[in-house]
């Protein structure tokens, strides 16, 4: 789920390209992002929820080798 949530924020929520580019249908992406919505209790559709997100892989793609 955390792939499908990247690829959905790096498409900028269009539906039809993050499906293509996971390469699967645009109905097993709808009933992804529903679980993601109830997993993260939040709105996707809220743009401070999607900044949050988007921090939050940026920060998990954060090598843990350049902290000192």
């Amino acid at each position: 789920l955390l792939m499908t949530l990247r690829a959905y924020l790096q498409c900028g929520q269009n539906a039809t390209t993050t499906a293509a580019e996971l390469y699967i249908h645009r109905n097993t992406l709808y009933q992804r992002m529903t679980k993601i919505d109830s997993l993260i209790q939040g709105n996707l559709s809220d743009p401070s929820t999607r900044l949050y997100m988007q921090i939050s892989f940026s920060i998990m793609d954060f090598p843990a080798n350049d902290i000192s």
